[in-house]
């Protein structure tokens, strides 16, 4: 009996490794950013590279999907071509467009928006909270000890992002809508603020982050900003700042998009393979 119970666990295990290795799957590569070259290379060492789409089980693209809406990102390719050559094989990508995902649904192609999946999202938001500071830093000409940030939006990057921040003893404020979020923001001994009514405090920051995917920050609100404020904008395009009116005021303002592959793509690739291998095993 128990060399039997040994048998199992050594076929369970070696089954395990075969298939969370990917070693009984065929994978081919696309994107020229850092991420998607750290994560070809953590598979490498797996030997299950193909050298064409029509090899592959498992099509693995750059995130964003595309910049244009016409060419993968990074590639000289149709996004039209790539879903011919991908009819029931798997596509993995990120921040894929709706009328995209219509088309590969009617080609017969599977595929995966990796940024949709609740453990790389929140993952991500590491290196998106830490570039965001980083960038911060080089911005201003004072400490993050002791200034006064405001953070637009309580979802996940907003808050991994509050957190850093009183690590580094700065004097941080968050604005939210709902009451649950100006509860949570109140137990984790932020300074509240409901984004419906920012008027009172936005001209005493010296650093605002906005993680608001819709117009937040715009003419009237513009106006009340102190000239010396940086604005950092982390939503997804076109952002929540109108940056015309911001020009135009002279307040220094930017649209930070693909920070973790900015300034992290190593921990990006490791944390979007684990999230891959999952998919994979459980199919």
């Amino acid at each position: 009996m128990p060399f039997l119970v040994s048998i199992s666990i050594i076929k369970y295990k070696l089954n395990h490794i075969i298939y969370r290795g990917g070693f009984m799957v065929k994978l081919y590569f696309l994107g020229k950013d850092k991420r998607s070259e750290y994560l070809k290379k953590l598979y490498e060492s797996e030997s299950n590279i193909v050298g064409s789409i029509e090899q592959a089980e498992y099509v693995i693209l750059p995130i964003p999907f595309s910049k244009d809406k016409v060419h993968i990102t990074g590639e000289d390719i149709l996004i039209e071509d790539l879903i011919k050559k991908c009819i029931n094989k798997t596509v993995f990508s990120g921040a894929i467009p709706k009328e995209f995902k219509r088309q590969m649904e009617i080609n017969n192609v599977t595929y995966v928006d990796l940024m949709e999946l609740d453990e790389v999202a929140l993952l991500n938001a590491i290196p998106t909270a830490e570039g965001a500071i980083v960038k911060a830093m080089e911005m201003t000409d004072i400490t993050m000890h002791g200034a006064n940030v405001l953070v637009l939006g309580f979802g996940r990057v907003a808050k991994i992002l509050a957190d850093k921040l009183k690590g580094l003893n700065a004097n941080v404020f968050c604005a939210a809508r709902k009451k649950k979020d100006l509860a949570h923001i109140k137990a984790l001994g932020y300074n509240v603020v409901d984004i419906n009514n920012i008027w009172d405090s936005i001209d005493k920051m010296d650093i605002i982050f906005n993680t608001v995917p819709t117009l937040i920050l715009g003419e009237k609100r513009l106006a009340l900003i102190n000239k010396d404020t940086v604005i950092i904008d982390l939503a997804s395009a076109p952002g929540g700042v109108d940056f015309v009116e911001a020009e135009r005021l002279e307040i220094k303002a930017v649209l930070e998009l693909g920070i973790p592959t900015k300034v992290a793509p190593k921990s990006a690739a490791s944390y979007l393979k684990e999230s891959i291998d999952n998919v994979i095993y459980n199919r």
